[in-house]
């Protein structure tokens, strides 16, 4: 999926936006997280596992050295 594409401007961008909004303060980082994945799982799903491994380990190492 583009970012031009029809299905990301009519269906995926305001679907992330009405979400987003509705989400309580606490939630609207992890909102923006699963739709940011879910982007890009849409155009390669292979690598999602591997973004997932990656966002935990930085998240832990980051927490670490705080």
């Amino acid at each position: 999926m583009l970012f031009s594409s029809i299905p990301f401007l009519f269906y995926f961008l305001p679907a992330v936006l009405i979400v987003y909004f509705l989400a309580p303060r606490r939630l609207k980082n992890t909102v923006l997280l699963l739709f940011s994945l879910a982007f890009y799982a849409w155009g390669e799903p292979r690598y999602v596992i591997l973004m997932v491994f990656s966002i935990g380990l930085f998240f832990g190492c980051g927490w670490a050295i705080g």
